[in-house]
């Protein structure tokens, strides 16, 4: 027994002399769309972007690969490492001389607070080498929006404010904590235009409620070779920036996690705690009350790394409810499509392979083939229960000598009734919202995205969608609805149609233009404009028009 301690404290204390912040990168940082690009140029391996986020250890030896490259960078990309360089410094170097603490931080030389320079800033920090550090930043917003639909006009101004808190326990155990608190002053329908106030459920409890909320946190225990989470964060699992797996932003999920990464091959599993559905019970004394049933989704993925160009993995996903954690999916190591016979053929198993390719110097090739269900027999035939999923994309960066730009194309194709169950309940998705995004069954949906550099500080994102869904629709003979597997609310029913043609149904369309600017004049600094149209037949009564200006100013202290 002292001999089992021993080795577990060598393990753990005295490879801990290592630099090793074991907190993650919000999924949402600039930085992924960094070291997507150096990827495809190969200045960087062992980079997983299927799954999002990162360790700031993960993202500081990455970035640590392109510096001893840096000659061979552009001009561009040679400027924007050097700012990132700055804003993890920490994370790259052990040192603390290139960030600044507003309240004087015990025994530390650091610079002396200047909120208008250039070093990367926080209210408080402290660190003890290989024992325990701790970075807390406050953070506020103030966004101005002026939104319009075919009728009227509406103006809201939006106000957040909050803070984070993270660190690392001796090199291995990272944790953070986030929380906000906002109000919106104006017109409430601005929550129908904004997907973080459409999907919040504080904002949108009571008509007259103009009060949100969101939080985040997490425990790390990270060695290197593998790690455990546990904690509720946003994160995202595909290819590209669809995420056709999970992207399930707004809500959040509350989850753990195992990851093992190791030479040629990596392995995740977690387990995560959905929102099923909501009905209220009247109360004579206690009021409305909410009732909501709790699902779960098990998730596991191998992938395999066969040459320094080309990936793949494997991957499957269980949705069951009406019970609690399932001993059998809390299995790493099993085959849920069988475990889910086993439990008597009543949850909502999916399989997915996944590859990812960069032969061609500059450019990213990635696909995505998820099945939710199938019958061999059947294949090729009309059959409404062979469902999948495709996603495919290829991002170009060979323009980037030259011009600092990056082109991306990628198409979704999601087959009737995919993503649905026969027990309504198990379908995929997280309360009111799928936990693929907002693309409904039976749909096909094209997507381009143009990202310009004007400076490391300054970017424009422009995305073009073109959308097409089959929906549901009533009957005009007899007024009962026809389903056609295009509402992730509805399952295949007995009575239903035994035969399903993409995009049947009635014919709704989208197209969706966003156009965002990014400018960091001061470190901690963040100002952006978001111009947002949309237009399409939403409905059988027409065409539907919506569009918003926004402008946000975000500070973090």
């Amino acid at each position: 027994m002292i001999r089992i301690i021993l080795v577990l404290y060598l393990f753990v204390f005295i490879n801990s002399t290592l630099i090793a912040q074991a907190e993650f990168v919000e999924v949402d940082n600039l930085v992924y769309q960094f070291l997507d690009r150096m990827y495809a140029d190969r200045f960087i391996d062992d980079y997983n972007s299927f799954e999002k986020p990162l360790t700031r250890k993960k993202i500081g030896d990455l970035l640590k690969q392109v510096q001893s490259r840096i000659i061979e960078l552009s001009l561009m990309d040679r400027e924007t490492l050097e700012d990132l360089l700055g804003e993890y410094c920490f994370d790259t170097t052990g040192e603390l001389t290139c960030y600044e603490s507003l309240i004087s931080t015990p025994n530390v030389e650091i610079p002396k607070y200047n909120f208008f320079d250039d070093n990367e800033k926080y209210l408080f920090f402290y660190n003890k080498k290989d024992t325990f550090n701790i970075f807390v930043n406050l953070i506020t917003g103030l966004s101005i929006i002026s939104s319009r639909d075919n009728k009227n006009n509406y103006f809201a101004t939006l106000a957040s404010y909050g803070g984070e808190i993270r660190g690392t326990f001796l090199n291995r155990l990272g944790f953070q904590l986030y929380g906000d608190n906002g109000v919106a002053f104006g017109d409430k329908e601005v929550g129908m235009s904004l997907g973080f106030l459409k999907h919040n459920y504080k904002f949108n409890e009571k008509e007259e409620e103009k009060f949100f909320d969101k939080t985040s946190g997490y425990l790390n225990l990270d060695f290197n070779v593998v790690r455990f989470k546990i904690g509720n964060d946003t994160r995202r699992i595909g290819y590209g920036n669809l995420f056709p797996i999970i992207n399930d932003p707004y809500v959040r999920q509350s989850y753990f996690d195992i990851n093992l990464n190791y030479a040629f091959f990596n392995f995740t599993f977690s387990h995560s705690k959905l929102s099923g559905p909501m009905s209220v019970i009247s109360d004579s004394i206690a009021g409305n009350i909410n009732q909501i049933e709790d699902k779960y989704l098990a998730y596991h993925r191998i992938g395999f790394r066969i040459n320094e160009h080309l990936s793949f993995g494997l991957g499957e996903m269980i949705i069951y409810s009406a019970r609690g954690m399932d001993l059998s999916y809390m299995n790493p190591l099993s085959f849920y499509k069988t475990l889910e016979h086993q439990n008597g053929d009543r949850d909502n198993a999916l399989l997915f392979i996944d590859l990812e390719n960069r032969s061609i110097k500059g450019i990213r090739f990635f696909g995505t083939y998820m099945i939710d269900d199938l019958n061999y027999g059947k294949i090729g035939t009309k059959w409404w229960g062979n469902q999948s999923m495709l996603h495919a994309g290829i991002h170009f960066y060979l323009l980037n000598k030259h011009i600092p730009m990056d082109l991306e194309f990628e198409y979704l194709r999601v087959s009737p009734y995919t993503y649905t169950h026969r027990i309504n309940r198990n379908n995929y998705s997280n309360g009111e919202f799928g936990i693929n995004g907002d693309v409904a069954p039976n749909s096909e949906l094209l997507f381009f995205k143009i990202n310009y550099r004007f400076t490391p500080r300054i970017s424009l994102n422009m995305e073009f969608r073109y959308l097409e869904h089959g929906a549901n629709y009533y009957s005009a003979d007899n007024g009962e609805l026809v389903n056609v597997g295009g509402d992730l609310d509805l399952g295949h029913r007995t009575g239903d149609s035994e035969e399903s043609v993409f995009l049947s149904g009635f014919k709704e369309y989208s197209r969706e233009f966003c156009a965002k600017l990014n400018y960091e004049p001061i470190r901690n600094v963040t100002l952006s404009g978001e111009l947002f149209f949309s237009s399409g037949n939403y409905d059988i009564l027409g065409r539907d028009d919506n569009s918003y200006i926004l402008g946000t100013i975000t500070i973090k202290i």
